[in-house]
């Protein structure tokens, strides 16, 4: 909320070219917006430098999108009234905020996981670059940079969607220092179980948030599609909050900078 509010004020800063300026603000936000889930995971490992990663983000996405709506409102406050103007825009931005969280953890998250769920809201807002490009290519002073850069970023979005599974394999490849031999998106979380190189052990990690609260995977021997059939079923149920032999907790294998753990 804070960065976003440093965006509604930052523009004010911007008297000219406001619609240019907002063009620009959709190419950024589906570009960093797009590849931030990916860059995330991979920074994870390194402790020393995930959470200074983590906020530079989260401040520029935020500050990108606080700037959006008061861009938009002054553009079209030149054709329409501001009375009705201010209540279709923010009608329609809190109309779409509901879709988002609904639509994020029910239908994206289970379906395409977190990394293509990323490069899928960053294709919309390349869309939206794409289509304000097209429609207003008279008015912008480079028409055919814009262009040609919200089509390199959308082949990149793209191709993150449909590559989402090897991008996801070789980024918990990086997070793990244990062998992964097994790996599932529920409609729930995200499973992945591990196997000690050294002692043969099975690992589990799951943020093993989910509907039913922490349900943890057991750890030791067995089928990694038993131990998933558990935690699927005890997810399900509400009354079950531990799997019979499990262990509370996770166990996430971090990288400290310029080693390993």
């Amino acid at each position: 909320m804070f960065a976003m509010g440093l965006g509604s004020y930052l523009t004010k800063l911007l008297v000219r070219d406001l619609l240019q300026s907002f063009v620009w603000i959709e190419i950024a936000i589906s570009l960093v917006g797009g590849l931030s889930s990916i860059i995330l995971f991979l920074v994870f490992p390194w402790v020393a430098f995930y959470r200074p990663v983590m906020y530079s983000l989260i401040v520029i996405i935020g500050t990108l999108v606080g700037m959006e709506i008061p861009i938009l409102t002054r553009i079209l406050s030149r054709t329409r009234d501001l009375r009705q103007l201010i209540a279709d825009v923010l009608s329609l931005d809190y109309l779409g905020a509901l879709i988002g969280s609904i639509g994020f953890p029910l239908l994206l998250l289970p379906f395409l996981g977190l990394f293509r769920s990323s490069f899928a809201i960053g294709l919309l807002n390349v869309g939206v670059a794409f289509f304000s490009v097209f429609l207003f290519r008279k008015q912008l002073k480079r028409p055919a940079l814009m262009g040609t850069l919200v089509g390199s970023i959308l082949v990149i979005l793209f191709l993150g969607v449909v590559l989402g599974t090897y991008l996801t394999s070789f980024a918990e490849g990086q997070l793990f220092a244990d062998q992964v031999i097994y790996r599932e998106q529920t409609p729930y979380q995200r499973i992945v179980v591990t196997r000690s190189e050294s002692s043969g052990e099975l690992h589990r990690w799951s943020p093993a948030v989910c509907r039913a609260g922490r349900v943890p995977l057991p750890r030791g021997a067995g089928s990694p599609v038993a131990l998933l059939a558990g935690v699927t079923a005890a997810s399900a149920d509400p009354r079950r909050r531990r799997w019979d032999g499990g262990e509370g907790g996770t166990q996430v294998q971090r990288r400290q900078a310029g080693g390993s753990g």
